[in-house]
């Protein structure tokens, strides 16, 4: 019992003693203004190519509009309506030609059946 209590003891000497942690607080401050310095650079490079592109979209819409309305007031013509010829008279049908159905059904019924006995004959011939 009396080992334990030393050891305890000793453990708390120990663990009371100081340790003195250098610290170099100027390499700390040189290595963070290197970042930060690196970091604004790149925000100001980015903020800078998002300007110039909105300003080349916006320089090209502008240029787009003033071509397509200078191409219009330098005499883009449409097209007229074509004249109406001259009346001729009155036009006439011809409506003497005989009308034939388009689908003849029974000529259809008896193809089938022509084709069906064509079919028949040659399977009995075999």
């Amino acid at each position: 019992m009396k080992n334990k209590w030393c050891l305890a003891f000793l453990i708390f000497c120990v663990g009371c003693l100081e340790t003195e942690i250098k610290t170099d607080f100027a390499v700390i401050n040189k290595k963070l203004k290197k970042d930060l310095a690196e970091y604004e650079r790149l925000k100001w490079y980015d903020c800078y190519n998002t300007i110039i592109l909105d300003a080349e979209a916006y320089v090209d819409t502008i240029l787009l509009v003033e071509n397509l309305n200078a191409s219009l007031e330098d005499g883009l013509n449409f097209p007229l309506r074509p004249i109406r010829p001259n009346h001729i008279g009155f036009i006439r049908l011809d409506d003497t030609t005989k009308k034939k159905p388009i689908l003849n059904l029974l000529e259809l019924r008896r193809k089938k059946y022509e084709i069906k006995d064509t079919i028949q004959s040659k399977n009995s011939k075999n």
